[in-house]
């Protein structure tokens, strides 16, 4: 199966991934009794037409349910539609 092409941005965030990773993995090799580290580190455009996309060492499926964690955890969870401004 070929490769999928990647954009610079993804490039490059896929390099800045690979450091996160790298870095908290040997924080973790150094303390074996610290439990493993995810981290998702998420990019976007501003704008009605923007875009996101993420970078992780999890699973999707940790990624999201950590993500539904942080919402509920919020203090208040308001959409930028609903607010008044």
């Amino acid at each position: 199966m070929a490769e999928p092409v990647l954009s610079p941005m993804e490039q490059t965030c896929q390099a800045i991934g690979q450091r996160i990773g790298e870095v908290l993995d040997a924080h973790s090799d150094a303390n074996p009794d610290s439990p493993r580290i995810g981290f998702v580190l998420l990019t976007f455009t501003f704008g009605d037409d923007g875009w996101m996309t993420y970078v992780s060492n999890a699973q999707r499926e940790d990624v999201v349910r950590s993500m539904y964690e942080f919402i509920a955890k919020q203090p208040t969870t308001q959409h930028p539609e609903t607010t008044s401004g």
